[in-house]
């Protein structure tokens, strides 16, 4: 039996010569499986195989379990795959989920008939849609509260210039590093305390993880794993909140010191890791919503659904095993400050 964790790659305009390309990684096997237009842009629908050692295990209510280290070693080379797509095609390439996202396939009659007695595939259950953007800044308000960082405006100015999300957290990071002059570990503790002040819900093992993150998506020397966008992609949101609220609200820039000023407040954000929402009565909310896919490791591409895969495949019955709501976190109401 093996695992099949499915992705969609868009790129431009088709690469010649790729639609049945096949890419052997390790154990794993990277193939197209078919090719389609999707909004004006060359979509391959790929695959990545890996083999199960073991038979499927199965949850409570006959859900079929995904074996977590066989579905994140499938993802990465997934990323190898597209990365060495655009590498030798010269292409830009976009990576995300279709729907369904992953499926098992049987390499026998009684593996199938096994699968097929089963009521579907368990997948974890959490919020899965992260809100975009961070209110527009008034100019009146707030110039003169950047006057003595305008390096910080620079660092958020690449952050929004980046298409790429671990470009996007990377710059993030080296905006927290100028802000508090220090980096690594010993920036961990001051952002942490500095950003436990604003109100927006953030933990010292949030920040614990992007340290984390930060030091295997900046440095790739000894390192055993290198990370790539996936990474960052589910965190940037949080990290660039967090650069607005430093920028605006730190008291000492390029200082240790965790002081804040109350500068800005946003009317609306994020307000968890599991990306909570707030909304302040009295403001319009002005935001987009993007969804992920199950294991918050590429975007979910809504526009593609696979109604067909090939013989002896086995996706669950989805209507059953996939919970169809992508926004599962909490919603607060804030009162508006100046009402009170």
């Amino acid at each position: 039996m093996k695992l099949a964790r499915l992705a969609t790659i868009a790129v431009p305009s088709e690469p010649e010569g790729w639609g049945r390309r096949t890419l052997c990684m390790g154990e794993v096997e990277v193939g197209v499986l078919f090719t389609k237009d999707v909004k004006s842009q060359h979509t391959l629908f790929v695959a990545a195989m890996s083999p199960l050692k073991h038979r499927v295990k199965i949850a409570k209510g006959g859900f079929a379990v995904i074996p977590d280290r066989q579905r994140v070693y499938s993802e990465q080379c997934i990323e190898h795959y597209a990365n060495i797509l655009s590498v030798f095609r010269n292409t830009t390439r976009k990576i995300s989920s279709p729907s369904p996202s992953v499926a098992f396939i049987a390499e026998n009659k009684a593996e199938f008939s096994y699968l097929s007695a089963l009521s579907g595939i368990k997948y974890p259950i959490g919020n899965r849609a992260i809100a975009d953007g961070v209110p527009d800044l008034d100019l009146e308000q707030h110039l003169a509260n950047i006057s003595d960082r305008m390096d910080g405006v620079a660092l958020i100015a690449e952050t929004r210039a980046h298409s790429h999300a671990s470009g996007r957290f990377r710059e993030c990071i080296r905006l927290f590093e100028r802000a508090f002059g220090l980096a690594g570990q010993k920036l961990k503790y001051p952002l942490f305390k500095f950003l436990e002040g604003g109100n927006l819900g953030y933990t010292n093992q949030e920040i614990e993880n992007w340290i984390e993150i930060r030091d295997r998506v900046t440095h790739a020397d000894l390192r055993k794993s290198v990370t790539f966008e996936s990474d960052a992609s589910w965190v940037v949101g949080r990290a660039i909140q967090a650069s607005y609220d430093v920028l605006l609200n730190k008291t000492m820039w390029r200082s240790a010191d965790a002081g804040r000023r109350d500068c800005w407040q946003p009317p609306y954000g994020t307000s968890s890791p599991e990306m909570d929402l707030f909304l302040t009565k009295g403001f319009e909310w002005k935001s987009t919503m993007s969804a992920f896919d199950e294991f918050r490791r590429f975007p979910s591409n809504l526009s593609a659904h696979i109604n067909r895969l090939p013989d002896m495949w086995w996706a669950g019955n989805r209507t059953i095993s996939r919970d169809a709501s992508l926004m599962r976190g909490q919603l607060e109401v804030r009162p508006n400050p100046k009402e009170s």
